[in-house]
């Protein structure tokens, strides 16, 4: 009789042997799933990052998308080889998505801001936010500019300015 249940009925014997296993995963959420986000997060950073600062983005988007395949590929070096898509890779493929997908807005948005003109951003309409006991203010239009005045080098020089210097004019 082992852990209180009977063998079959007969003359054998029976072992029954119980293994325990366990998994420390505190190396696989330092080294492997906190980075892999971070690298996600950097993506989205370019999202806040001017539409006209082309190096900026395209910048952090190649360099994402390369962390994030490198880092696939070493942590498929360092793992068994088995014919089964592992956890890993799945989470791997789903931070590889979501950054090429960050590189691909950006490509979205500037074909659009190419078709329609800048003014495309300022169409939005921006959410206003009030602390408690500020209100909301209205917004006021800006000010019209004013024109540009084109000025020659003789109007220049009877004011007084000489190659962005300003000198005083009239007797002394």
């Amino acid at each position: 009789m082992i852990a209180g249940r009977c063998c079959d009925p007969g003359a054998f014997s029976c072992l029954e042997i119980r293994f325990l296993l366990s998994r420390d995963v505190g190396y696989f959420i330092i080294q492997v799933y906190l980075p892999s986000l971070l690298v996600v997060i950097l993506s989205w950073v370019s999202f806040w990052i001017n539409v006209e600062a082309s190096p900026a983005r395209v910048s952090i988007g190649l360099l994402t998308v390369l962390t994030t395949t490198t880092q696939s590929t070493s942590i498929n070096a360092s793992m068994p080889r088995v014919s089964y898509v592992k956890a890993i890779d799945v989470w791997m493929s789903v931070c590889l998505v979501f950054v090429f997908a960050a590189l691909l807005e950006y490509a979205l948005v500037n074909v659009l801001v190419r078709r329609r003109g800048i003014r495309i951003l300022h169409s939005i309409p921006r959410p206003q936010f009030a602390l408690p006991g500020f209100p909301l203010q209205p917004t006021q239009p800006m000010p019209p500019s004013e024109p540009e005045v084109n000025i020659e080098e003789s109007q220049l020089d009877q004011v007084g300015v000489h190659h962005g210097e300003i000198s005083p004019v009239g007797p002394a």
